[in-house]
């Protein structure tokens, strides 16, 4: 192979140079959507940041006043009534309870009863009817 000429030489380079510019013009290009991109998520990352300071800051002063309507409403003596009281039903119930079963107890001794004094009445009209 003949050695290269230095116009050659020179064509090749320009060449090169000239894909190393057009390299070089798409990565700054590339650079610049990216940076743009970049800006556009930083703001809006920095409103979503904003906006959930804004709503804890309206959470921690809602709860404040919760906390500060529980203490003075005595929301405390409020509690332990509320456990007096399901204490107090279900001792009602517990006697209910024991009333139904105590009224049906005598159920049993009645129906006793009525059927000793029926199969007694027949007996009674069977002996004391003529023959």
């Amino acid at each position: 192979m003949p050695r290269k000429t230095d116009g050659d030489k020179i064509d090749e380079l320009q060449k090169t140079v000239a894909i190393l510019e057009q390299r070089s013009e798409h990565t700054e290009n590339a650079m610049a959507e990216l940076n743009t991109n970049y800006r556009g998520f930083v703001q809006q990352f920095n409103d979503i940041r904003r906006e959930l300071e804004r709503e804890i800051a309206v959470l921690k002063v809602a709860i404040d006043e919760l906390r500060r309507w529980t203490e003075k409403n005595g929301i405390g003596d409020l509690k332990s009534e509320i456990s007096l009281l399901k204490d107090k039903v279900t001792k009602l119930e517990t006697a209910m309870d024991r009333i139904g079963t105590r009224a049906w107890s005598v159920v049993p001794n009645i129906v006793g009863a009525l059927v000793s004094a029926f199969i007694g009445a027949i007996v009674a009209i069977l002996v004391t009817r003529p023959r």
